[in-house]
């Protein structure tokens, strides 16, 4: 069992992360250009994902995901992870396929908007993706 706050924090970064790959200014501003107070590229964001995910695995319930947050993000994940495992960012990629994803990201974050962690995050003026002007 995983107490509230690594869930919580777990989650929120996720979603942080999501939130990075579903915007193109974010990727070129950030991964491509290097400009930003942030310090982040594809491989950085691909490692904090799998560490995120690391801690959610299959524990869907326990992080209270609903069966309609829990598939879209299943998709998502599988689709990102087989994007990360094939191609390089900057250098070769199908852009296509990441259209997709950032569209997927898109809707991962529309389906969590009403997360009890999201929702409550949100209140508490917490959210780092809110706060940011930059993102």
């Amino acid at each position: 069992m995983i107490n509230n706050e690594i869930k919580i924090n777990s989650l929120l970064g996720l979603l942080e992360v999501v939130k990075g790959i579903s915007d193109l200014n974010y990727q070129i501003r950030v991964w491509i250009q290097g400009v930003g107070p942030e310090c982040d590229d594809f491989d950085e964001t691909v490692n904090n994902f799998v560490d995120f995910e690391e801690c959610i695995k299959e524990r869907y319930k326990e992080y209270e995901m609903t069966v309609k947050q829990r598939d879209i993000y299943i998709k998502f994940r599988d689709l990102f992870r087989e994007f990360a495992d094939d191609n390089d960012f900057v250098l070769d990629f199908d852009a296509e396929k990441w259209q997709i994803i950032m569209d997927l990201a898109k809707e991962v974050l529309k389906a969590f908007d009403d997360h009890p962690y999201v929702v409550e995050a949100r209140k508490a003026g917490q959210l780092p993706w809110e706060n940011r002007k930059d993102f």
